[in-house]
């Protein structure tokens, strides 16, 4: 009808953005088919459409976005090591993120210990730092500890112990 596919509103926020928190898949796939913007982030949450719909609970449109988006946060947390290795194997830095509050991708891991210890040697490997401390001057393993993943924790401190000088 002549829209542009990246119309967007105040906030940055577009179709793509709406399709996934409605889990709207056949809308996703067309507008990901017409070559629609993956991860674009609009300005009230700073979130790509998978993050909005990660946050929904929308499982079947996280799967479908994560085969597209390169948002290695929302892509660790939702367990998706082989698109993790992919990215990370293209280009490492992602993995030495660190936000304003000290975290870096080692805090967004799934809830499987399993998957997330797969998800932890990634990054591991591409670079992350296990020493990082968030603001309230904790690192990646208490996390992991808070959330019953033991061995994770006990992984992520011994990577830790092993990279001080």
């Amino acid at each position: 009808l002549g829209f542009r596919i990246e119309i967007q509103d105040q906030t940055g926020k577009r179709a793509l953005h709406e399709a996934a928190a409605a889990n709207a898949l056949r809308a996703a796939a067309f507008l990901v088919e017409r070559g629609a913007e993956i991860d674009p982030r609009e300005s009230a949450f700073h979130a790509p459409p998978i993050g909005w719909a990660a946050h929904g609970d929308r499982t079947e449109m996280v799967q479908l976005l994560s085969r597209y988006s390169r948002d290695l946060w929302i892509l660790c947390a939702n367990g998706y090591v082989d698109r993790v290795r992919e990215i990370l194997t293209e280009n490492p830095a992602p993995a030495r993120d660190i936000t304003s509050n000290g975290h870096t991708p080692l805090w967004c891991l799934p809830d499987d210990e399993a998957t997330a210890m797969q998800i932890v040697e990634l990054l591991l490997a591409a670079g992350a730092n296990p020493s990082a401390k968030s603001e309230d001057n904790r690192p990646a393993a208490d996390s992991a500890r808070r959330r019953g993943m033991v061995n994770v924790a006990s992984r992520l401190e011994t990577a830790a112990a092993s990279s001080r000088p």
